[in-house]
């Protein structure tokens, strides 16, 4: 019974690690995907660009990157 105790103690550990190293990729990942809408939306507003259709490209890209986020990443 030991042994076998052992076994699902490390089973359950090395699950632990996947599931934080799987929570730290998808934090670096949002966090680069925010860097590079913030620095897009720095490219639109140097432009000759309306103000209000900076906005509503901003919030369609980050309405984009959420589903695309959504669709791609399963919470169990």
């Amino acid at each position: 019974m030991k042994a076998s105790e052992s076994w699902a103690e490390w089973v359950m550990n090395k699950k632990k690690a996947f599931e934080r190293r799987g929570d730290t990729a998808i934090a670096a990942w949002a966090e680069q995907r925010d860097r590079e809408m913030r620095l897009r939306a720095r490219q639109l507003s140097r432009s000759k660009v309306d103000p209000e259709e900076e906005r509503r490209l901003f919030n369609k890209a980050k309405k984009a990157l959420i589903e695309n986020f959504n669709t791609t990443i399963s919470v169990d």
